[in-house]
């Protein structure tokens, strides 16, 4: 029986670090020296190792460690040659061994190397029957197949293996990429008694199903649990350069602590702490259906090559806020976003939620102004219009500290300002969110730079965004704007508000009753009454 080590030896020409030897040897129930059973316990937390067959697996490594060319294209080649999966299809079907990737990009590269593994061997080669952009396909009805991490991919097919490659940085249209994916995957293994599914990331902030498979099950077995590993940089590529890892601590210790010590991003080193975020979240609820009787807001975060076009919709109840919808579109490779498409979107989007006017950054303003007046429908048919309005803030504010027990929200110009509110919301529990992925990593990687000089920058690392948080905060500054909102015996009115606004005055009810000269803000002199409610208009 060939092993998957003499795979990779005879057939891949691998050689293999003893750190990746041994990660294969525990996958696969081989025997393991005696003198490699203390660095297994240093990376797994376990005193003994899994007996038998490994059904899951959850490798979390520092950069450049082969985690990718080491161990997850040898497993998709092994297990779709030798693995024996071909007994489990019925008259027709055709297997899949997965690896799902985090970009257009790496599906390339991986896609690449597959290529060349298979065509450099006679054996391997002579198994080829055909080749697409994605997928090699064997003569035992199993194919090796890379792509995107996204659902449509993976819906009606049969998968006995699937490796989801730097799975901690998964971005994609779906509500909740990672999680998403795996609830997916999972049924389209059932038939396989030898199914695997491995995770190969290194690691980020502490969200999502790569923190919470180190939290719950990493040195501590469990029946059906995946098992763990965490390892260095050096420990699984001691060929790695020292030189260059000296470099990259000297560069940036934060992030070498990350990518190359494989440890996770402390909520302290983030702008708002990941416990605030999971405290704020309600879980399975991606999207909040438009009701009566809300006032909804809008902050749109305009984009068209590289970054996300995000649209937020919210409404404040009291000193509370909540997040009914969190809408992105993305650009393609060389492709970017259609304005008038966007237009019409965020239009219609809009008009479900009785929202008149979406506030946005300086970005294009003008031509996002013209196009949200006049969109078109796909067609060409006119679409009644949102007005839009600019938020011109500052990027960078020089840091101060605020006095010991202030709560109040400062809805300043600067970013940070504003920033800074949507945080003490958060901190504060006065902020819901939905259950989307995308937009809870974006706010964990949000990070503060300080300058000698005092100078704070806010912006998440690459490769992550800042789109959902940028259109959360301009939805959060949309509702706090200017005056208060409320309803007493049934006549909407409005009082003064302020750049601070405490959340005392907002529980308080002796306030004067006033009614700005424009919904922005001001005062005026008398109070007026508006008109109520109806449905979802609010005048």
């Amino acid at each position: 029986m060939i092993t998957i080590l003499d795979f990779c030896k005879d057939f891949l020409a691998l050689d293999l670090s003893p750190g990746q030897e041994l990660a294969l040897r525990i996958l696969y129930g081989l025997e393991i020296p005696a003198e490699a059973m203390e660095a297994f316990q240093r990376w797994t937390g376990l005193t003994q190792r899994p007996k038998g067959f490994v059904h899951s697996a959850t490798f979390i490594c520092g950069r450049r460690g082969g985690k990718t060319s080491h161990i997850g294209v040898p497993v998709l080649l092994y297990e779709a040659l030798l693995g024996g999966h071909e007994k489990y299809l019925r008259a027709g079907e055709r297997g899949h061994c997965v690896m799902m990737a985090q970009t257009v990009k790496a599906v390339s590269e991986t896609m690449a190397l597959l290529r060349n593994k298979v065509n450099v061997h006679p054996t391997l080669r002579r198994e080829l029957v055909g080749e697409r952009a994605d997928a090699l396909e064997f003569a035992n009805n199993m194919n090796v197949s890379i792509w995107p991490c996204t659902l449509k991919a993976i819906r009606g097919l049969n998968i006995p293996v699937a490796v989801l490659d730097e799975i901690a940085f998964w971005e994609s249209e779906g509500a909740n990429p990672d999680r998403e994916v795996i609830r997916s995957v999972t049924p389209a293994m059932a038939t396989f008694p030898q199914r695997r599914l491995i995770k190969l990331t290194t690691p980020y902030t502490k969200l999502g199903v790569i923190w919470e498979d180190y939290e719950k099950y990493w040195g501590k077995p469990a029946r059906g649990a995946p098992l763990v590993w965490v390892a260095e940089s050096q420990d699984m590529n001691p060929a790695i350069d020292l030189d260059f890892l000296v470099e990259e601590q000297r560069r940036d210790p934060e992030a070498f602590e990350r990518e190359y010590k494989a440890r996770f991003s402390d909520p302290t080193e983030a702008f708002i702490p990941g416990y605030a975020i999971a405290a704020a979240t309600d879980d399975g609820i991606f999207e909040r259906k438009p009701t009566h009787r809300v006032r909804y807001v809008a902050g749109v975060d305009i984009a068209f090559k590289r970054d996300a076009t995000v649209l937020c919709i919210g409404h404040r109840e009291g000193d509370k806020v909540t997040v009914d919808v969190w809408r992105a579109w993305k650009p393609k490779p060389k492709e970017p976003l259609s304005l008038a498409d966007l237009a019409r979107e965020i239009a219609l989007l809009c008009h479900a939620y009785g929202v008149p006017m979406v506030t946005g950054d300086q970005f294009a303003s003008e031509p996002v102004r013209e196009a949200l007046r006049s969109p078109r429908s796909r067609k060409g048919l006119p679409i009644k219009g949102v007005g839009f309005q600019e938020v011109a803030f500052t990027a960078t504010r020089r840091h101060r500290e605020k006095p010991k027990g202030d709560t109040r929200l400062e809805l300043g110009a600067s970013k940070m300002d504003m920033y800074g509110a949507m945080r003490t919301l958060l901190e504060q529990g006065r902020l819901r969110l939905l259950d989307n992925t995308d937009a809870l990593r974006e706010l964990a990687a949000l990070e503060v730079k300080r300058s000698f000089s005092g100078i704070e920058t806010l912006g998440a690392p690459p490769p992550m965004h800042d789109d959902y948080p940028s259109a959360l905060v301009l939805m959060v500054w949309q509702c706090f704007k200017g005056a208060e909102l409320r309803e007493r015996e049934g006549r909407v009115v409005f009082r003064p508000g302020g750049s601070l606004l405490d959340a005392r005055l907002v529980e308080s009810d002796d306030a004067e009753q006033l009614l700005p000269k424009e919904l922005q803000g001001g005062r005026a002199s008398d109070e007026r009454e508006i008109k109520p409610w109806r449905g979802l208009t609010w005048m």
